[in-house]
């Protein structure tokens, strides 16, 4: 596909897929574990889309935007993204600590499991 405007030379395009699930497969498991499937996969919508809208992310994952829009209120709350109003529609954009949990949990290969030592219950307080 090639794109022509008047007075530029024309520029082959390569479209994208954009079904569903195209910047990658499930949350990592980090992230998942720690927010939630559906939140963890909304917060990994936000950092690979480009400025996403509430109905964008909703589309894309497949959710309501009711949803979309509780999880992005969640994560907001949380410091995980930031949101920006345009006209009707909020963008969202990762904040530095969403990057970082989703970039921490993309390591976890080499992260050793965490195994909880037991206690007594009378030494837990």
């Amino acid at each position: 596909m090639t794109l022509l405007d008047p007075g530029r030379r024309p520029v082959p395009v390569y479209p994208v897929d954009r079904r569903p699930g195209w910047f990658g497969g499930p949350p990592n498991r980090s992230a998942a574990r720690l927010l939630g499937h559906t939140r963890a996969a909304v917060l990994e919508a936000i950092c690979a889309l480009p400025v996403p809208t509430t109905t964008e992310i909703a589309t894309e994952l497949g959710i309501s935007p009711a949803s979309a829009s509780q999880h992005a209120t969640v994560l907001r709350d949380s410091g995980l993204i930031t949101t920006d109003r345009a006209g009707g529609a909020a963008r969202h954009r990762p904040a530095s600590y969403g990057s970082a949990l989703l970039a921490i949990g993309s390591r976890e290969e080499a992260v050793p499991e965490f195994v909880e030592q037991t206690r007594p219950r009378a030494a837990i307080r």
